[in-house]
């Protein structure tokens, strides 16, 4: 019975990956690291997000989620697996009282804030293997408590279920 249950899961992940749908969670490292999920709405559409710390200076919890548009054919390459992205998003820190770096400054205290994201990116997918990697660039308009530019960026895997 095992063997016809894997055989039945192996074949499912392979049509996940196929048909660009399911959910994926793994890591992302970088600005921001931590867990990195996404979901896809459509064959070229998914919304991803992560729930990630700052390793540099102070504690800062950071959460962002974005609607995600991809293209594939831009590239000179034998597979569809890689893939082109970009969209919009949101992103909010909560930090405590260590010192930390926000919006070009150091800043003692704790607080939040809350800003835009533009993610770009490249995302591959593996043939025959439910898992994918990433990287990406995130500029990010901050809107509260005051205007600011900042630049998130990283790089990631998933597990697709």
């Amino acid at each position: 019975m095992r063997p016809l249950l894997f055989s039945i899961a192996l074949c499912l992940g392979s049509i996940t990956l196929g048909q660009r749908s399911g959910l994926g969670a793994g890591l992302i490292v970088g600005a921001p690291t931590g867990f990195s999920v996404k979901g896809w709405l459509s064959e070229d559409k998914a919304i991803a997000g992560a729930l990630a710390w700052n390793l540099g200076h102070g504690s800062v919890l950071r959460l962002h989620a974005d609607y995600l548009f991809h293209k594939d054919g831009l590239f000179n390459v034998e597979s569809d697996d890689l893939l082109l992205y970009y969209g919009i998003g949101g992103r909010v820190r909560f930090w405590n009282g260590d010192r930390h770096w926000r919006n070009g400054d150091w800043h003692d205290g704790g607080g939040a804030d809350l800003g835009v994201r533009f993610p770009v990116g490249l995302n591959y997918h593996f043939e025959g293997a439910p898992v994918d990697c990433f990287i990406e660039l995130a500029p990010v308009l901050g809107l509260v408590p005051a205007t600011y530019f900042d630049l998130d960026g990283g790089i990631g895997a998933r597990y697709w279920f």
